[in-house]
């Protein structure tokens, strides 16, 4: 599968949303969400991310305080890779900002594409 990379995102744009309920957020998931990552189950804490079309992940399975918002690195996300999300930071000593990245140990099984919906009329 390739991935269209020129809307990475660098930086959480959703992750402070709130919801009214859970059905917004469903409905609302369904709207952006562009791909499911399924990780291996080495373990580890989550075994599902449901990313937007810049990287952003949206929804955790587990853990979702933790992982929502985390910019996954779509150019190096591949099946049978580990995952490495990116964000931007502050060099503190000259004041510019650079990007970090973190590869994290959790490899991806699948990724879906999912199909959206199209509006007429």
């Amino acid at each position: 599968m390739i991935i269209n990379t020129s809307f990475q995102k660098c930086e959480a744009e959703y992750k402070e949303l709130k919801f009214r309920d859970e059905q917004s957020f469903k409905d609302w998931l369904k709207r952006k969400a562009e791909y499911i990552i399924k990780f291996k189950d080495n373990g580890q804490d989550c075994l599902e991310w449901f990313l937007d079309i810049g990287g952003e992940v949206l929804h955790a399975n587990l853990q979702a305080s933790i992982w929502n918002g985390h910019c996954v690195n779509l150019s190096k996300l591949k099946v049978g890779k580990e995952v490495e999300t990116m964000k931007i930071v502050n060099d503190g000593e000259t004041g510019n900002y650079k990007i970090e990245k973190t590869v994290y140990d959790f490899v991806v099984e699948v990724i879906i594409k999912l199909k959206k919906k199209k509006k007429y009329g």
